[in-house]
């Protein structure tokens, strides 16, 4: 973005992939050498300090100013592997899921990559003003997070890279999709498409990246098993449904049609042929007052109190007795008595089944749940209802069997149900629902509702002659009964397998291939549409390979024996059905939780035109901003200026917007702030903590984004209040990414807490421990928590709950002891206690064991005592006075006081730690400083007579929770900051590795051999190679002096040395020290690759052709010293 807010990108001389990447011209203009793929000449360098290393080899590799308009995608040439490091962001992992957390993890990948390639604002908002940084299931209907193996990052015009995980048994399938989705949003596809590898490292909190060079994305495809066929002859259709397992894309030209698709044969799939496209096909166009091609299992009306009713009883429920379907379809009291037996019999297994047989009753739980139905006056049995000409075809089959099972795996019901073969899916059976989501006990509402499978309208998109298919056609939607009688959002406990379902569809699909075929149904059902709606079709197949007489779900389910689903599917046939095929609900295992649910629902193919009523719903946006989908007419957005407007729709069948997401883009310089305004939920759940607010009311969720220079920085705000800022700088071979905590994410934190440490009622005491900071209870007795720095709201928490209004409020729950039944807790924002006068003083106890710190208003402390010095990195100063166990500041102090830091009340809640800190400096006198981190709220470094606070936002901050996270033994790191950086301390001892000791090598063979060992330079040969204090930097060596050297191997005991984001940045051994050098070129190991895939450079010349440097015990870190050739020094790496 230029500085007038333009939608411009910054392009390097030069197109990725072409084997040009920078050019430094040497003295005299020749002489260059090649390095992988980058051409770098002999230059030299008379002092190089860290921060004008980066910053020019930063600019040269941008090849740009802040008026370019060039496109900063080539920069992806210059660096082939990194690392990044999320240390200082991992906590924010602990309220996800397992799956959700992995699927965070390679959104930050994507960001990380955009601050490696150093994009700019625009650049990066144009692939991210539609997604948030951070996850959660409160967040789920107002961004379109990408999930699934694979990431897409637009890095400019004409280039986009792709992002897959390393070992990924479909690769071809990640990469294809997510260019389809490219293409459907764009309207065309990139020019050039780069492959980069990333494999998640969480044992050590990295993640490490491989970058590809660019190619042209007609070759992507292709190699990725992308065909393209003429379909408008029946043999040409025919091939091409026997060729692919996808279909992308449908056009038009003249009088022929082509068919674009996937040849992906390691893809788990159910195949779609002739007759199936033909039995779609023939919905379309649907007729006036007919529906389209679709499916559904109908509640049937409940039976009457006649003849009719009695035989239908008799047929649904076998083994109740005559005499009791009479007395239970008549009698008001004897169904009262029913109900209660065999509501007993289902969930507490009494009366056993002699006693319910004597009583005349069932003892098969299918029939005791339908029983339980009759009683209550809720539907015994659905029935199928086929649209489109579906019934007796193969793909009405399908959608009856994808329809039925999802119902029943949801519920934990049927031998198939996924559990541990598709990871992250709990059935409701086996799930719990946290007590805030719960309904009070005196809400007697029963939740029932609909669940159906249909179009994706972000998947679909035409134009002209054309029609695009993206990622994911197929969606699971669901509505449940409002208070009112019409349809609203289903609560926590009833979509919550169906969420997971509909976020994790392929995942479902690879286990159930039907699902697969589903798929693929939808995808030609909305190709099929639109064609149709042209005037055209594909050839068809006679009618009686569509339609077979004899063709009914029944027969169809035990012919296929290779469907996961294999337990028996109890059918019906009451009179009152018909020739309806008809089937009563399977019962779930006894369980406890909330209370039970009830499911329906069905399968709705393409209806797009009809939905829509031949509205557009199309926004002329710019190509960056364009997405597929429905969207107002009117949304618009200025290249110019960087402002815009963009408004989603959601329309339901009726043709009626059932929501919108309005995103309003303001742009001021290099800064552009999204605000999302979006239609009210009644029930927004925050991890296990609900959002208590009215159901009327609008939500608003805005993010600031900032990108440039290596750094993307995005804070978000919820409801008017600060979440947190996620903030990716990219360092040499290292990305970091770091997490700013806000008043929200604290506030959500802490009532987690709260809510798992609940017994028999809300605690007394808030052990917040450290996701936390200082609470007080005020005169009144009420509980407050410090959840943010000046002028922040604290949390106010107490018992019971009131009305929702239109202000954020939360609610956490837990069981009544006498009943078991939810009871509930409400916290709010309420603004930050104050002093008495400009006397008082704040006397916090830190936390201790599961105790979090407290604090009250006190007179100053007696006595002169001790005094530490806190200091910023602004230069501002505070004093803490300790006493005894507790530490005293003056209440108006504006970093420790109650209105103070985050991070200052943070180190008053941890000071204990820090005072060691302090004396284990004091003790050594070394010189360097201590790291303590600040439970994710910030960085105490401790020195011998002060300490310096940093925000955990800090770069420096970052270094601290990255030594920590990867080893255990810097608990608290050595650290010494160094031209404005921090640096990681390591003193050892290392163990060198018996005969890799190497005498006299040259320099140069040093760095070209060392692969991805890293490499550490000793002090001592800084002045030989004109290299001065900090960093160092590979490039900027002096290496054509061929400066004679020795090396050895030493040991670390980290857990994994081959870890670029886990080595210290200096080795203190033999009495020296020696300091890292840091690449910024092609690294010579790769990830492993998909063999489709086109191979990466990984190795320079010279690298495969330098003799090995030796190596380490097998599973031991290892690193690689260099020292003097002469000298005392030389010693040092001596056997």
């Amino acid at each position: 973005m230029d500085r007038g807010g333009r939608f411009f990108s910054c392009q390097c001389a030069g197109a990725v992939g072409s084997g040009v990447g920078i050019r430094m011209s040497p003295p005299g203009g020749s002489g260059s050498r090649q390095y992988g793929r980058h051409r770098i000449g002999r230059y030299r360098l008379s002092l190089v300090t860290a921060f004008a290393v980066l910053v020019a080899l930063a600019l040269s590799l941008a090849g740009c100013d802040g008026g370019s308009t060039r496109d900063s995608s080539t920069r992806v040439a210059t660096v082939a592997r990194f690392e990044i490091s999320y240390a200082a962001a991992a906590d924010l992992l602990g309220g996800l899921a397992p799956a959700d957390a992995d699927e965070q993890l390679r959104d930050w990948t994507s960001t990380a990559l955009a601050a490696r390639l150093n994009l700019d604002t625009a650049t990066f908002l144009a692939s991210a003003y539609d997604t948030l940084p951070v996850r959660d299931p409160g967040f789920a209907d107002l961004a379109r997070q990408q999930v699934g193996p694979g990431r897409l990052l637009a890095a400019g015009r004409g280039t986009a890279h792709v992002l897959v995980q390393a070992g990924d048994p479909h690769e071809a399938r990640t990469v294809g999709l997510l260019l389809d989705q490219y293409r459907t949003d764009h309207g065309s596809d990139p020019d050039q498409v780069a492959i980069d590898r990333y494999q998640l490292r969480s044992d050590l909190d990295t993640i490490e990246v491989t970058v590809g060079a660019a190619r042209p994305t007609r070759d992507v495809r292709a190699a990725h098993g992308y065909l393209t066929l003429r379909v408008d002859t029946a043999g040409g259709l025919a091939d091409f449904l026997a060729r692919i397992q996808d279909l992308s894309e449908l056009r038009k030209d003249g009088s022929k049609i082509w068919a674009s698709g996937w040849h992906w044969p390691d893809v788990p799939s159910a195949p779609i042929d002739a007759a199936d496209v033909s039995a779609i096909q023939g919905g379309y166009p649907v007729a006036a007052g007919r529906q389209p091609p679709g499916f559904s299992l109908d509640p049937a009306a409940g039976p009457q109190p006649n003849d009719e009713g009695f035989a239908a009883v008799h047929t649904l429920i076998p083994d109740l007795d005559q005499n009791r379907v009479r007395a239970v379809l008549t009698d008001q009291a004897v169904r009262v008595s029913v109900r209660t037996q065999v509501r007993d019999a289902l969930l507490q297994g009494t009366p056993a089944g002699d006693a319910l047989r004597r009583d005349g009753l069932p003892t098969d739980r299918t029939q005791l749940w339908a029983l339980l139905n009759l009683t209550e006056g809720n539907p015994v049995y659905s029935q199928a209802r086929y649209e489109g000409g579906l019934a007796r075809t193969n793909v009405g089959m399908t959608l009856f069997y994808t329809d039925y099972v999802a119902k029943n795996w949801v519920a934990g019901v049927g031998s198939g149900v996924p559990g541990r073969a598709v990871g992250g899916f709990v059935p409701d059976s086996e799930a719990r629902t946290p007590w805030s989501q719960c309904p009070a006990a005196t809400d007697a509402h029963e939740e029932r509702g609909r669940l159906w499978f249909g179009q994706n309208d972000a998947a679909f998109a035409s134009s002209g002659d054309r029609f695009e298919l993206g990622g994911q056609a197929t969606r699971l939607f669901a509505r449940s009964n409002g208070a009112g009688g019409g349809e609203v959002e289903p609560s926590f406990s009833f979509g919550r397998g169906l969420r997971y379902w509909d976020q994790h569809y392929q995942a479902i699909a690879d286990y159930e291939p039907q699902y697969a075929r589903l798929e693929q149904i939808m995808r030609w059902s909305g190709a099929l549409e639109w064609l149709r709606g042209t005037g055209a079709a594909l050839p068809a197949v006679p009618d009686g390979e569509v339609h077979h007489s004899d063709l009914t779900f029944d027969s169809w389910y035990a012919h296929n024996t290779r469907l996961r689903e294999r337990s028996p599917i109890p059918f019906v046939s009451p009179a009152a059905a018909g020739t309806a095929e008809s089937v009563i609900p399977t019962p779930t295992r006894t369980y406890g939780d909330c209370g039970l649910v009830g499911i329906e629902g069905g399968v709705s193919l393409g209806h797009l035109a009809e939905r829509t009523g031949g509205r557009d719903y199309h926004a002329d946006l710019p190509d960056p901003l364009r997405r597929a989908g429905l969207f107002d007419e009117t949304s618009h957005a200025d290249p110019r200026t960087g402002d815009g407007s963009i408004t989603e729709l959601a329309i339901d069948d009726s043709g009626r917007t059932a929501g919108r997401v309005q995103r309003t883009i303001s742009t001021t310089g290099d800064r552009s702030t999204v605000r999302i305004d979006a239609s009210a939920r009644a029930d927004i759940p925050f991890g296990p903590v609900r959002i208590w607010r009215s159901a009327a009311a609008d939500r608003t969720l805005t993010t600031t984004v900032t990108a440039g220079r290596g750094h993307v920085s995005q804070q978000v705000g919820y409801q008017g209040h600060d979440l947190g800022t996620l903030d990716a700088r990219s360092d040499a071979d290292v990305v970091t990414i770091q997490w700013r905590r806000g008043a929200v994410d604290r506030a959500l934190r802490a009532l987690r807490l709260v809510q798992d440490r609940w017994g028999a009622r809300l605690p007394a005491d808030l052990s917040l421990g450290s996701v936390g900071l200082t609470t007080y209870r005020d005169p009144i007795g009420t509980l407050l928590a410090k959840t943010g720095g000046p002028g922040d709201p604290w949390l106010s928490i107490t018992n019971g709950t009131r009305p929702p209004g239109d202000d954020l409020a939360f609610r956490i729950g837990g069981p009544d002891p006498n009943h078991g039944t939810p009871t509930f807790a409400q916290a709010a924002f309420v603004t930050a206690p104050k002093p008495h006068d400009a006397q008082t003083w704040w006397d916090v106890r830190p936390a201790t064991g599961d105790h979090g710190a407290q604090a009250v208003f006190a007179p100053p402390p007696n006595g002169t005592g001790s005094r530490v010095r806190v200091t910023t990195p602004d230069g501002a100063t505070a004093t803490i006075f300790p006493v005894g166990d507790h530490v005293f500041v003056p209440a108006g102090d504006p970093i420790l006081g109650p209105n103070g830091l985050a991070q200052g009340a943070a180190l008053l809640a941890e000071f204990p730690r820090v005072a060691r800190a302090m004396a284990d400096a004091a003790r050594t006198k070394d010189g360097l400083l201590r790291g303590v981190p600040l439970g994710g709220d910030g960085v105490a470094l401790a020195a011998d007579d002060h300490i310096e606070l940093l925000p955990a936002d800090h770069p420096w901050a970052e270094r601290v929770a990255r030594a920590v996270a990867a080893d255990p033994r810097y608990a608290t790191p050595l650290i010494r900051i160094v031209g404005g950086r921090a640096e990681h301390i390591d003193p050892g001892p290392f163990t060198a590795v018996p005969g890799s000791a190497r005498h006299g090598i040259p320099l140069r063979d040093v760095l070209d051999g060392a692969g991805t060992t890293p490499v550490y330079l000793h002090d001592s040969l800084r002045s030989t190679l004109q290299v001065g204090p900090g960093m160092i930097v590979a490039e900027s060596l002096h290496q054509d002096l061929r400066v004679g050297v020795n090396t050895v191997l030493l040991e670390l005991t980290l857990a994994h040395g081959q870890d670029l984001a886990a080595h210290p940045d200096v080795l203190i051994h033999s009495g020296g020290g020696a300091a890292k050098v840091n690449v910024l070129r092609d690294q010579t190991q790769a990830l492993p690759r998909q063999q489709t895939q086109t191979a990466t450079p990984t190795a320079s010349p010279q690298a495969s052709a330098a003799p090995s440097l030796g190596a380490g015990r097998p599973g031991a870190g290892t690193v690689l010293l260099v020292c003097p050739a002469t000298g005392s020094a030389a010693t040092a790496c001596g056997d």
